[in-house]
């Protein structure tokens, strides 16, 4: 099996993992049933060797959950693949496709996963905290799916 060396940042879930590299690309292996490791639905239904996601360029962050991936870029966007059906490419729609998409969100410092839920979460430039997918309760919110990356308070 080929090493991957050239990993910069690395998030690990119950079924895939993904690593951004330091050419700004990233990298995802391991269960592939909703696109989660290559944007792609039905190219395989494991990888056990990295493969390179299309479309997504500049990477720093990554991020997993169950059945999708994102991963912030250098300029602050972030971009999600695999499983939307909880809006979890947080754009505003559920569909089925898998392909990487750039959310609304901007300035993005960083990224969290809740790895057991559909929900990501983000630190904004500023301190803010948005959050979108199916998310967890007590977060002060009366809906538990956010559509779009939304501001959340905390206390």
């Amino acid at each position: 099996m080929p090493l991957l060396t050239n990993a910069v940042r690395v998030a690990v879930g119950s079924d895939h993992s993904c690593a951004a590299t330091d050419d700004g690309g990233v990298l995802c292996w391991g269960l592939h049933e909703d696109g989660e490791v290559d944007g792609r639905v039905g190219s395989a239904p494991e990888f056990v060797t990295p493969q390179r996601v299309a479309g997504v360029a500049g990477a720093t962050h990554v991020g997993v959950g169950p059945g999708f991936s994102c991963a912030r870029t250098r300029d602050g966007s972030v971009w999600c693949w695999g499983r939307n059906d909880r809006y979890q490419h947080g754009r505003g729609i559920a569909d089925d496709d898998a392909a990487p998409h750039r959310t609304s969100l901007e300035g993005a410092v960083s990224l969290v996963v809740r790895s057991r839920t559909d929900a990501m979460s983000a630190l904004v430039e500023g301190g803010e905290v948005r959050c979108w997918g199916r998310t967890q309760e007590g977060l002060g919110v009366e809906t538990n799916v956010f559509r779009t990356p939304e501001r959340v308070l905390l206390e």
